[in-house]
């Protein structure tokens, strides 16, 4: 997921297996060295299958098992999300 400086925005999903935060893009078209790793920011949750977070200025990556069960974002324009290198709509 990446955003802007000038457009921040907070997220949440879940996915049906695992979430682990990491510092690279995965084939999404943003540089591996904005990717950001803010663990106060952008939380896992205990049960490992939901996160909480916030973009502004870089990318946020996750390595995903399962399948995406949810997704929320405060403001879809300011955020371009990709699964696999692929970008994805996040109202389906």
């Amino acid at each position: 997921m990446g955003g802007s400086p000038e457009d921040k925005a907070t997220y949440e999903f879940s996915v049906t297996g695992t979430i682990e935060r990491r510092g690279q893009s995965y084939g999404a078209p943003i540089d591996d060295g904005a990717v950001t790793r803010d663990p106060d920011i952008d939380v896992i949750g205990d049960d490992g299958a939901s996160v909480e977070g916030r973009l502004g200025g870089g990318g946020d990556a996750y390595r995903i098992t399962g399948e995406i069960t949810e997704f929320e974002v405060e403001d879809e324009d300011a955020v371009e999300v990709y699964v696999d290198g692929e970008r994805i709509d996040t109202d389906e």
